[in-house]
């Protein structure tokens, strides 16, 4: 059975933010074994979820992995993304779906924001973005 992970955000308006997220579902893809890794936003940037789904199915996919890339149950994790799977599921009866926990809380990735602690930089006056 062919399977897929399928990151899922909330998307920005800065076209260099889908690059991170398209690395981080690459790195996934060769770590797991999935065969597919895509990316999915629920606002502001495509491929919405309905999209993302309908290709990993046209390519042959009959398991997708769900993973909300939120740190919080807010109302995109409890509410939107589960709606947007169930219409999916009805959509796609032939394929397996499974939502993952978003982030949440985990010592390693309080390790990851300690290491961006000792990162962090003066804001300069008149300077547009902090990256």
């Amino acid at each position: 059975m062919t399977r897929a992970i399928l990151l899922v955000a909330h998307g920005s308006r800065i076209d260099d933010a889908k690059q991170e997220l398209t690395a981080l579902a690459n790195s996934l893809r060769e770590k797991s074994g999935y065969e597919r890794a895509h990316v999915a936003y629920v606002q502001f940037v495509a491929p919405p979820i309905p999209e993302a789904v309908a290709q990993l199915v046209g390519e042959g996919v009959r398991e997708i992995v769900v993973l909300p890339v939120f740190l919080g149950k807010g109302v995109h994790v409890r509410e939107d993304i589960p709606h947007l799977l169930q219409r999916a599921q009805r959509a796609h009866p032939e394929v397996r779906f499974r939502l993952a926990p978003p982030l949440g809380y985990d010592e390693k990735l309080a390790d990851i924001l300690l290491d961006r602690l000792d990162k962090a930089s003066l804001l300069e006056e008149g300077r547009d973005g902090i990256l």
